[in-house]
């Protein structure tokens, strides 16, 4: 979803088209895009046209007992400021036996 909603975030607010068109019926891998902002113009009108498209995401048509529709990394944000306020970091705990092994290794006076 997360490239499809870049894509559609880009060229919409550049040539105006329908952004519901830009979706396709399936969305799997990983896209990196790389481009120069200043082809988008000027930074406050892509953030006005970017923001009626993520208005339009938010609004949708919900699911029964879904309360809201999250833009991408939004979620994550929303997550990683609660943990920060209440001091906590969820380590997974593969990475966190690999962690203290490396530790272990590393000498005390760096």
């Amino acid at each position: 979803m997360l490239p499809a909603l870049c894509d559609g975030l880009v060229y919409s607010s550049l040539w105006g088209l329908s952004y519901a068109s830009l979706f396709p019926c399936t969305v799997a891998g990983v896209t990196f895009q790389a481009f120069n902002p200043n082809l988008l113009g000027d930074a406050d009108g892509f953030k006005q046209r970017a923001g009626r498209i993520v208005d339009l995401v938010r609004g949708s048509k919900r699911l029964p007992g879904v309360d809201r529709v999250y833009t991408p990394g939004e979620k994550g944000d929303e997550l990683m400021e609660a943990r920060i306020k209440a001091g906590k970091l969820d380590v997974e705990t593969n990475l966190l036996a690999s962690l203290a092994k490396a530790a272990v290794r590393v000498p005390s006076k760096l």
